[in-house]
């Protein structure tokens, strides 16, 4: 019998996609689990698309995203901003929303709650039309 460690295991296993809001579900669930604070940037909403490109903290929600092992199968591909937007199909008014302190420092319950907002439908239906596509519905 072969012994596989957890990463062979996921390595093998087949990645479902995920949906926009799939994907901001799972990080708004990484962000409120988080004991300590998540960094917020500064004025976000004046930066060059460039800047927010090589605009980086290791502290911040898109570093703790990239962190997580299921957004990275689902094709993040690191913890700037920029690629953050990209993955998460955020504008500069999303990423200001929840990730600017222009109105002070917020709780990671708080910018959950946010990222939250910025979905199209609630959790559940999106599981749901998950699991009804997959049984041929």
């Amino acid at each position: 019998m072969q012994h596989l460690s957890q990463d062979q295991i996921l390595a093998m296993a087949r990645t479902i996609p995920m949906s926009r809001d799939d994907k901001l579900e799972r990080w708004a669930s990484l962000i409120e689990s988080r004991s300590e604070p998540v960094f917020i940037f500064h004025d976000l909403e004046y930066r060059s698309q460039h800047e927010l490109d090589r605009m980086a903290d290791p502290q911040s929600a898109f570093a703790l995203a990239a962190g997580d092992q299921v957004l990275r199968e689902a094709g993040l591909t690191g913890g700037k901003v920029g690629e953050g937007m990209r993955f998460f199909e955020l504008s500069k008014r999303d990423v200001h929303a929840f990730s600017c302190n222009c109105g002070g420092q917020i709780s990671n319950r708080t910018m959950a709650k946010r990222i939250r907002k910025l979905k199209s439908s609630p959790p559940s239906a999106s599981v749901v039309k998950r699991v009804l596509g997959w049984i041929g519905w």
